[in-house]
């Protein structure tokens, strides 16, 4: 799971850098969530469900906040690189996690 969380922050990079359309954040959104809940354990199903709704929307509002401000409050120029840091800093865990 830890490497697709990692993976999101290149979707995201991608995203910010107008490479990729920001509805392919939706299923980032819900990897978040269901990272995050995974950690309770011996929950029923339906606690486990609403906790994992909370998450979905904590984190797509999160992410599209942030998309927001940091895409609103840039030029073009500071925007590509504060993409190109994300898309490697995920790189850089993903690949972290795929060789021990």
């Amino acid at each position: 799971m830890e490497l697709l969380v990692s993976l999101s922050l290149v979707l995201e990079g991608l995203v910010l850098s107008g490479r990729l359309n920001p509805a392919l954040l939706v299923p980032a959104f819900a990897l978040h969530g269901y990272v995050l809940s995974a950690s309770v354990l011996g929950w029923e199903a339906t606690p486990i469900a609403t906790y994992f709704a909370g998450l979905l929307l904590s984190q797509a509002l999160l992410l599209a906040i942030s998309l927001r401000l940091v895409s609103r409050g840039l030029s073009a120029v500071n925007r590509q690189w504060i993409a190109g840091l994300l898309v490697g800093i995920g790189a850089a865990f993903t690949w972290s996690s795929l060789v021990p």
